[in-house]
């Protein structure tokens, strides 16, 4: 799996092996092999490949769908819904102002409930 998202996310790119190889200080039989999966990347290059592509490394070993981990909350706002589905998957909605007040005030009552 890994050889396909390496060979996925460098043709995205618009880069060669030799391009990928340069930037992460590896040959293009290197980069070759990794997308044959007659190889596999070092945790030093998982790490720098993800850096290249803007991915997480979940993504990049096949564990998750989500190209990027979403670390920052700083990056949302106040009508920003991250809902977690089955196998841990997040999907990210913007809802409206009047649907984050229904959210709100329901969470509101759940908490009174349960308290």
């Amino acid at each position: 799996m890994i050889s396909e998202i390496i060979k996925l996310c460098r043709t995205k790119k618009g880069y060669s092996q030799q391009k990928l190889g340069n930037l992460l200080g590896v040959t293009q039989q290197a980069i070759g092999k990794w997308e044959k999966g007659l190889a596999e990347p070092d945790q030093k290059a998982i790490n720098s490949l993800c850096s290249i592509f803007n991915i997480s490394s979940d993504y990049l070993l096949g564990r998750t769908d989500i190209r990027n981990n979403i670390t920052s909350p700083a990056k949302f706002d106040d009508n920003t819904v991250v809902a977690i589905g089955r196998g841990g998957k997040r999907v990210v909605y913007n809802i409206s102002d009047e649907d984050a007040d229904f959210i709100d005030a329901f969470l509101s009552k759940f908490d009174k409930k349960n308290t």
